[in-house]
């Protein structure tokens, strides 16, 4: 008759194991990940995958709920309010006062897991906004994420982009160029110069709305389905008169933020220049800039599209 060879018996628990067995780092108790924040900011939580990989491997694209856009039927959580018209500067938290400038989760991972780049897109305007991480080993942050979407729209427009609009898309364009330069309440006004900028684009449409994966728009707008495409979502900036105070009140926080700056740079100047008080007089520069030397070079420079009424 035969018999199985008997198996050996494990060390009993809490045993020391075996001499020479491979040392084995203990999995941390099942409580201890449900509460790990996918969205912590930092380095030391979570991969970091380029949009190839995430291709490659069909992962499940998740974006920061700071950063995404409100549900009807979700629950109650913090979310930026920006107008796309001024610097992100004046980007503040709903769950936060109206004239603290949003600082409490701009190095947050925009997305889980997190990406080395992405990139936005919009049925407001024709362009494709790519954000790169400055760090890879942290990934794209809800402020790259914000401040691409301010670069890129501050950018002056080209004469191709106006001309292929319709008539209609044209008058309206027109219309938001006037009103963005005026001195109405609630506009950047004269600060955005001459010459049409992609954020005219935008329309009455300039509130951050968050951006959101959505493969349908990013199919029906490149023709294919992309990864690690989102779609940007533009609100509706019809201001309340509370609103628009609201908006003054941050703006002018802003300026203030910045004149402080600017007098702790110039007082160090100042400091460094009394150790050296000889002058240096230097020829004028024979180069000329233009309005235009920021943009691209598929960029041709402004439009403007006629005279302020």
């Amino acid at each position: 008759m035969w018999y199985p060879p008997p198996v050996a018996a494990g060390p009993h628990p809490g045993a020391a194991p075996h001499p020479g067995a491979p040392f084995a780092r203990p999995e941390p108790p099942a409580q201890v990940l449900d509460r790990m924040d996918p969205f912590a900011a930092g380095d030391h939580y979570g991969p970091v995958l380029e949009p190839i990989l995430v291709k490659i491997v069909d992962a499940s694209v998740k974006v920061n709920p700071l950063i995404s856009p409100l549900t009807d039927d979700g629950p109650e959580r913090p979310y930026l309010k920006w107008d796309m018209l001024f610097e992100t500067s004046t980007a503040v938290r709903s769950d936060e006062p109206p004239t603290l400038s949003w600082s409490n989760g701009r190095n947050q991972p925009a997305t889980f897991p997190r990406l080395t780049s992405l990139r936005i897109i919009s049925t407001m305007t024709p362009w494709m906004i790519v954000v790169k991480a400055k760090d890879l080993d942290r990934g794209v942050t809800c402020g790259e994420v914000i401040q691409a979407i301010w670069s890129d729209m501050s950018r002056l427009s080209t004469k191709q982009d106006f001309e292929c609009l319709s008539p209609r898309d044209k008058a309206e364009l027109g219309n938001a160029y006037k009103r963005n330069r005026s001195a109405n309440p609630g506009v950047p006004g004269g600060s955005l110069g001459q010459g049409m900028r992609r954020l005219d684009f935008l329309r009455s449409c300039s509130m951050f709305g968050g951006i959101e994966a959505n493969p349908n728009v990013v199919k029906r707008t490149c023709g294919a389905e992309l990864p690690c495409v989102f779609v940007l979502r533009c609100g509706d900036r019809s201001l309340s008169l509370p609103q628009v105070q609201e908006q003054e009140a941050r703006l002018r926080n802003a300026d203030a933020q910045r004149a402080r700056s600017a007098s702790r740079n110039a007082g160090a100047r100042s400091r460094a220049n009394s150790v050296n008080t000889r002058i240096s007089v230097h020829p004028p520069s024979s180069s000329s800039h233009s309005a235009y030397d920021n943009t691209s070079d598929s960029d041709e420079g402004g439009v403007d599209p006629g005279p302020r009424r």
